[in-house]
């Protein structure tokens, strides 16, 4: 009984632990649904990562609402991490939609990402830093405005 109060103690520090830096996102590949490279500036200060359909979903659907100048404007950007998507569904259907959004969405795929960025299904993750490019918090959220910090998580 005590070992399993110790592990659930050591398990719940250490996700409570988790840090992330900037220059871990610098260090991945991305490109646009055009094929375009792109890179993580310094200047950025959140970053929204939709693991999933759903998490995309939402936060396509109110981007789509926002003028194109409206994330880099926040410095902010969003990734989306296409690894578990077959290439023939990316290249048929996902990019050319995601071609015509009103934002660019930093396409991701490979698995890297996911190994050290904390998930939640049907959530985005959202990583807010200091400015020294340190984590200074991670969250989970369904509501887009959360994510950009318009309203209060």
């Amino acid at each position: 009984m005590v070992r399993w109060i110790l592990l659930v103690c050591f398990c719940s520090f250490g996700w409570a632990q988790t840090s992330l830096s900037l220059s871990q996102f610098q260090e991945l590949e991305y490109k646009s649904a055009t094929d375009n490279s792109l890179k993580i500036s310094k200047q950025t200060k959140r970053i929204i990562v939709s693991f999933d359909q759903e998490g995309n979903g939402f936060m396509s659907a109110f981007l789509q609402t926002k003028p194109a100048s409206y994330l880099p404007s926040e410095q902010t950007i969003y990734i989306g991490d296409i690894s578990k998507m077959p290439t023939l569904v990316t290249r048929l259907f996902a990019k050319p939609r995601m071609s015509k959004y009103p934002f660019t969405i930093y396409l991701h795929d490979d698995d890297k990402l996911k190994s050290w960025v904390p998930s939640k299904p049907n959530s985005v993750t959202v990583v807010l830093f200091d400015e020294n490019g340190q984590s200074e918090d991670i969250f989970f959220t369904n509501i887009p405005q959360q994510a950009l910090g318009i309203i209060q998580k």
